[in-house]
């Protein structure tokens, strides 16, 4: 799925939530080992939502 906003994400999550069906995010597809492997519903960031708007405090793996 490429959501066009965040409301269509929280949509996307709810329903993959009430059928039990996997939910993996894709951002800029570079990352070395995060390849979607399983079934599922990929959401990819990478057309629409390309904005960060706050990150959550310990969510970060770098500085």
């Amino acid at each position: 799925m490429i959501p066009r906003t965040v409301d269509a994400v929280v949509e996307a999550v709810a329903v993959c939530h009430r059928h039990d069906v996997a939910v993996f995010s894709r951002g800029g597809g570079t990352s070395l080992a995060g390849r979607c492997c399983n079934t599922g519903v990929v959401l990819d960031w990478s057309k629409y939502c390309r904005q960060l708007l706050w990150v959550e405090p310990g969510a970060c793996l770098d500085e």
